[in-house]
């Protein structure tokens, strides 16, 4: 059997994973995770669940690919900037926004301890693009790396 790959696309803006907060409930400090973060990963987890179909989450290494793509600036619509993509290059930061791949723990892999490797890029989409959104990619990986 070949290896898998599966891509899912998050419609709407990009959101970066918000720093937990603490509060005191009695004697005790309570951590949560802000609500626009929350949200945001129920959304990618119930597409993610779409899309894995029942199947079961992928074993071994992986890769996944994360390309965040925001809406041009109304600037950046004009007749003198290049019609295709344009890197992002103002926050939120990418590090941040490539957390969000832990709401796929479960769905497409066991375990976020599989990833091996990861490619991720922010851009501003070409002009022809309308719809910013976030494209998740995971794939399995050979055992093996090739310089084996």
């Amino acid at each position: 059997m070949g290896l898998k790959s599966r891509t899912i696309w998050i419609p709407g803006d990009p959101v970066a994973k918000g720093r937990p907060r603490a509060s005191r409930r009695g004697r005790g400090v309570v951590m949560h995770t802000p609500k626009k973060t929350a949200d945001h990963e129920r959304r990618i987890q119930a597409i993610a669940r779409r899309a894995w179909n029942g199947d079961a989450p992928f074993d071994g290494p992986l890769m996944v690919e994360f390309l965040p793509v925001f809406g041009r600036t109304q600037a950046q619509e004009g007749k003198r900037w290049n019609p295709g993509a344009l890197w992002h290059q103002k926050r939120p930061d990418l590090d941040n926004l490539a957390k969000v791949i832990d709401a796929l723990n479960g769905i497409a892999f066991r375990d976020d301890g599989q990833i091996s490797k990861i490619q991720a890029s922010k851009i501003r989409a070409p002009r022809a693009w309308r719809e910013p959104g976030t494209v998740i990619t995971v794939s399995q990986l050979p055992e093996h790396t090739q310089n084996d």
